[in-house]
């Protein structure tokens, strides 16, 4: 019997396609141009170092957006029944802030990086991987949706997993 449901964020919950990444790299030039204007400005390399290091530190983005404007319900429903937990490998304070900007964050008990073995426990990811300490749950969406893997259900909806 599943007790908790440990959830990928990046393609299940969060939109993370492509034009979420370019306009995360925009917002990131767009700094730096500003940096050109400084009176030190003397080259670039300077920059790219600065750059790298403002990424590594996670910089805000404002415009974080649902994958479905009825996940929060779909939550809440199974919070009722089940712990959930978030797991992404995007750095925690990372995964918070989208959660957080989403309004999603009440629902989970914790994040993680590397989701802990833990009994009666099911994951939730879209991407082809082996679990096989969990009950896996494919959920089949975006650009990996056709790829192959060994998983105990398939779904093609969150709305679904409120049928566990």
């Amino acid at each position: 019997m599943i007790k908790r449901i440990i959830f990928d964020i990046d393609g299940v919950l969060i939109k993370a396609d492509g034009d979420v990444r370019t306009q995360k790299y925009k917002k990131l030039f767009d700094i730096a141009l500003g940096w050109t204007k400084d009176d030190e400005y003397n080259g670039t390399t300077w920059m790219f170092d600065r750059m790298k290091g403002l990424y590594d530190k996670g910089f805000s983005m404002d415009n974080w957006k649902l994958l479905d404007k009825n996940i929060p319900d779909i939550l809440e429903k199974l919070s009722k029944k089940y712990v959930l937990y978030a797991c992404s490998v995007a750095k925690q304070e990372i995964t918070k802030e989208k959660l957080k900007k989403t309004g999603i964050l009440k629902y989970f008990a914790d994040i993680f990086n590397v989701p802990p073995v833990m009994d009666d426990t099911a994951i939730v990811d879209d991407r082809p991987k082996d679990y096989p300490d969990f009950y896996y749950i494919r959920f089949q969406n975006g650009k990996y949706a056709g790829n192959k893997s060994n998983h105990n259900k398939k779904i093609k909806n969150l709305k679904q997993l409120c049928e566990l």
